[in-house]
């Protein structure tokens, strides 16, 4: 993102709350945030009809399908104002992209974006603690 708007926007959200104290850092935290939303809600505005056709006649094997679920993951890590989503499993991303409350979130309802970050939370704590827990199965195996 460009340094010069982020800067400008971070000036603006100061002034907006200069009330509540927001301090300079925290207004750059929070614009560098809306922003990456802003670019991932373009991203699936201009791409997710084709995603989507894609996710349904793409072999899972193939090059395509692996340029639109790495899209799919770029934008919803924008979304959701997160790394790089690789703790987002293949099929939690495919349900999602075809989902009704994914149009939904594209015409603005914020119950639908709730629940895609709801959804996200628990699918990103299960997979880590899934992980952990193979982690410490494998090295109690070695252990004994």
């Amino acid at each position: 993102m460009e340094y010069e708007a982020t800067e400008n926007y971070a000036d603006v959200l100061m002034e907006l709350y200069e009330a509540e104290g927001l301090s300079k850092d925290a207004a750059r935290e929070l614009a560098i945030a809306n922003q990456r939303v802003d670019r991932g809600l373009t991203s699936l505005n201009d791409n997710l009809d084709d995603w989507k056709t894609s996710l349904e006649k793409t072999n899972k094997a193939s090059a395509e399908y692996a340029e639109t679920i790495s899209g799919l993951r770029e934008s919803f890590s924008d979304l959701l104002n997160i790394a790089d989503g690789s703790e987002l499993s293949l099929s939690w991303i495919e349900k999602w992209a075809k989902s009704a409350d994914m149009t939904k979130i594209l015409d603005g309802d914020t119950e639908a974006l709730e629940r895609f970050r709801k959804s996200a939370f628990t699918e990103m704590t299960t997979n880590v603690f899934s992980d952990m827990k193979d982690s410490v199965e494998a090295l109690i195996e070695d252990l004994d």
